[in-house]
């Protein structure tokens, strides 16, 4: 099995069996092969850093022209700012509706809305309100 984890970041440490990418969605999306396809996509907190055009009509589409038939793609983003609010705003919010609705054609296997409290990167407290969905196509 192949791992492949796309990231702006180099990996704390050692990442072990995964083919590590350091480069941002956006611009590692385009250089996908046609033939490059995948058993599971799992997208963690950075829909909300894109503008929700190209996500729905960029990100979202791609990434399903790229799944295996029977693959698996999850997704964990805001659904709304956190509290208390970060400096930099987010460019979008997902409730489990607006994204399930990019998957016509797969089934739903896991769709949430909660809150949760947390603490941010730099170990500050805050409430999350958190959309999870899962779909396999």
């Amino acid at each position: 099995m192949e791992v492949v984890a796309v990231d702006r970041k180099e990996p704390a440490q050692g990442a072990e069996g995964i083919d590590f990418i350091v480069s941002d969605i956006a611009s590692w999306l385009p250089k996908l092969s046609d033939q490059e396809i995948f058993d599971g996509i799992f997208i963690k907190n950075i829909l909300q850093f894109f503008e929700k055009a190209w996500v729905i009509h960029t990100l979202i589409p791609t990434l399903r022209q790229h799944i295996a038939s029977g693959g698996v793609i999850a997704i964990e983003t805001f659904r709304a700012a956190p509290r208390p609010p970060f400096d930099r705003s987010h460019s979008s919010y997902y409730t489990a509706k607006e994204l399930y609705d990019l998957f016509y054609g797969c089934g739903m296997l896991l769709s949430e809305e909660t809150t949760e409290q947390g603490t941010d990167m730099e170990g500050g407290a805050r409430i999350f309100a958190i959309t999870r969905l899962i779909v396999k196509c």
